[in-house]
This record gives C-alpha cells, sequence and structure tokens, in this order.
C-alpha cells in the first residue's frame, strides 16, 4: 500500500487553494466591470434617472443584454453569467460618479453624508 504524504502543512494547502480562487473571482470581478462600465457611463451621461437609481440601472442593461421571453430563461441566462452582475454594474457607477461629478445624481451627497452615520451602526450589528 502506497501513501501520498505531503510534507506542505495541511493549512498551507487550504490556503493555496483560496487564493487560488480568490485571484481567479477578483480577476473575474474587474474583466465584468471593465465589460459593463461602457454601457453605464452611456445611461449615466444620457439618462438621469439611472444616476440615483442603481435597481432601474441594473434591469436596463439587463434588458438590453438578455434575449430571454420569459423568467425560467432569464434565470439561466443570470446563473450561467451570460448577463452582466448586478455589483458589477454597482461598481461600475459607483466608479465613474467618484471620478465624473456630472454623472452624479441627486442623492449623490445625501448618501455620502449619511456614511459616518451608517458606519457607527453598523459597529452594533452583530453578524
Amino acid at each position: 500500500m502506497v501513501f501520498n504524504i505531503s510534507y506542505e502543512p495541511f493549512q498551507w494547502r487550504i490556503f493555496k487553494d483560496l487564493k487560488k480562487k480568490f485571484n481567479k473571482n477578483k480577476t473575474f470581478m474587474l474583466s465584468s466591470i471593465i465589460k459593463v462600465k461602457d454601457k453605464v457611463e452611456y445611461l449615466l451621461e444620457n439618462y438621469p434617472i439611472f444616476r440615483d437609481d442603481d435597481n432601474k440601472l441594473i434591469a436596463k442593461i439587463w434588458y438590453s443584454e438578455t434575449k430571454s421571453k420569459n423568467l425560467r430563461d432569464f434565470m439561466i441566462e443570470f446563473g450561467d453569467k451570460k448577463i452582466s452582475s448586478p455589483e458589477a454594474i454597482r461598481r461600475a457607477r459607483q466608479k465613474l460618479q467618484e471620478h465624473n461629478p456630472h454623472l452624479r445624481g441627486k442623492l449623490y451627497a445625501k448618501r455620502h453624508g449619511n456614511g459616518k452615520t451608517v458606519k457607527s451602526g453598523i459597529k452594533f450589528i452583530n453578524f
């Protein structure tokens, strides 16, 4: 009987596997943000209604990307990552508004004004 003995500690192997997965996910997220950035920028420039509402922005982008005619087909496309992730859309919008003040909506200053209150409130939430 032959035993496969690894001289590397078990914890390090797990850490390396997690690091590979994290880097792969990080690269995927970065590429998906870059892909969706132009769409988000176009919508923010031409349709101010999307500047303050991520849900409407996400719905518009998904509507333009999907070929499905019903919810079931849409969910399959979403699960297969054939349409942009909502997180990539939100992050692209956030970054564009951070660097381009003319793309900011009416709620931008209010959201950032509430930042300290939200941060202090989060400290008291037990996860």
